[in-house]
């Protein structure tokens, strides 16, 4: 996984979220999406955690 995409929107969350927020790869060619997040706030800490925990590592 050399390449990630990572992309936040708003407009599809219901009211009490703050953003959804998704992590993709590339792989065989394809931007397969590998994560999901329903966030209640926006703050870098948790972006930071989101990438931590999900195991993923760049060029792996």
């Amino acid at each position: 996984m050399k390449t990630w995409a990572m992309h936040g929107t708003f407009k599809v969350v219901l009211h009490w979220y703050q953003q959804l927020f998704t992590i993709h790869v590339f792989a065989d060619g394809k931007l397969v999406p590998v994560v999901y997040c329903l966030l209640l706030l926006q703050n870098s800490r948790f972006f930071k955690q989101i990438i931590h925990y999900s195991d993923i590592t760049p060029g792996s």
